[in-house]
Order: C-alpha cells, then sequence, then structure tokens
C-alpha cells in the first residue's frame, strides 16, 4: 500500500481555495500532468470524472468516481482501472481567512508495478508538495506556475508514475 500525505496553508479563504482544488475541472489548472479534466454531471458522491493525463509523452484516458463531496470541506475520488487502485482526498479547513490543505493520496499496486512501490513512495512525495505549491500559487497570484520534477528523481521511470500519483486517481487505466 502507498500512501502519500502532504499540507499547505493558502493565504485566501476555504471558499475559493475549495473552488479550485476540489473542481475536478481546474486539475489541469495546478498539476501538469493532467491536461484535461472533465466532470459528466454534476459534482457530487457519485459523479464521474474523465482526465487526460500525459506522462513520458503518452497519454492515459482515466476515469474515477466521486466518493465523498461536502462542500468546502472535503472531497473524495477512488479509481479501480488499471495497474493501481487509487484513492485521494482532499480536506480544506479554515483558519483567520487562510486555507489548510490536506492532501491523502494511497493506492495499492497489482501486478508487476507493485516492486516499484518503494521509488512511488519514496519520490511521490515531491511531486505532491510541486503541485500543492503550484495550487497555492494559483489561488493567490492568479496563474499557474509549472511543477517541476524534484532534482533527486533522475530516472524517466521514477518520474512518470509519480506525475500520476499527484493526479489523485490518474494512475490508472488507458483506453
Amino acid at each position: 500500500m502507498i500512501q502519500i500525505e502532504e499540507t499547505i496553508v493558502v493565504a485566501r479563504p476555504r471558499e475559493q481555495v475549495f473552488a479550485v482544488a476540489a473542481h475536478p475541472e481546474n486539475m489541469p489548472l495546478w498539476n501538469p500532468a493532467v491536461r484535461e479534466s472533465t466532470l459528466v454531471g454534476q459534482l457530487r458522491r457519485g459523479a464521474k470524472v474523465i482526465q487526460l493525463v500525459e506522462v513520458l509523452g503518452r497519454r492515459f484516458e482515466t476515469e474515477f468516481e466521486v466518493t465523498a463531496y461536502e462542500p468546502g470541506r472535503r472531497v473524495a475520488y477512488t479509481c479501480t482501472g488499471g495497474p493501481l487502485t487509487v484513492q485521494g482526498t482532499m480536506e480544506f479547513r479554515a483558519d483567520r481567512g487562510r486555507t489548510h490543505v490536506r492532501w491523502i493520496v494511497g493506492g495499492d499496486a497489482r501486478g508487476l508495478i507493485r516492486v516499484a512501490e518503494g521509488v512511488l513512495l519514496g519520490a511521490g512525495r515531491p511531486e505532491m508538495r510541486a503541485c500543492l505549491e503550484n495550487l497555492r500559487h494559483f489561488v493567490e497570484v492568479g496563474s499557474a506556475r509549472p511543477c517541476r520534477p524534484s532534482p533527486t528523481l533522475s530516472g524517466a521511470l521514477a518520474r512518470g508514475p509519480l506525475r500520476l500519483l499527484g493526479a489523485v486517481g490518474s494512475l490508472v487505466s488507458q483506453r
């Protein structure tokens, strides 16, 4: 089981941060691995999200389900297709005009990718951190900065799956 948790404080009210971070269609604004993200229907528990993810020049289409939706407070996603089962949760807590964002991504690998769980876990945190920093910059300043891979990640094999981990459920099936 892979599980990574990161937090960040954004100097904006919770409703403003939630409006950007919790809505799947905004994910390409702060997570560069996600090229397109389409919400099918309304954002609520049971809704489907289809994403186009690009990693190492390859594009993957993924589908996940919203498993929890509490406006202004929490959103969670699950994807069970492909080589990983991925669960992602973002929680938002107000604090004197600022927002504490807690992002948790976990997954279970199947097949040969299970061997890479240690690499994914060890290097996934910098990727998630970079995306959260990009989210903070986007919400506070109004423009996105590209998330760059951690300088400690040298191999293409390591960088590819890690970017997908940061996509909360985008580590999954090709169609």
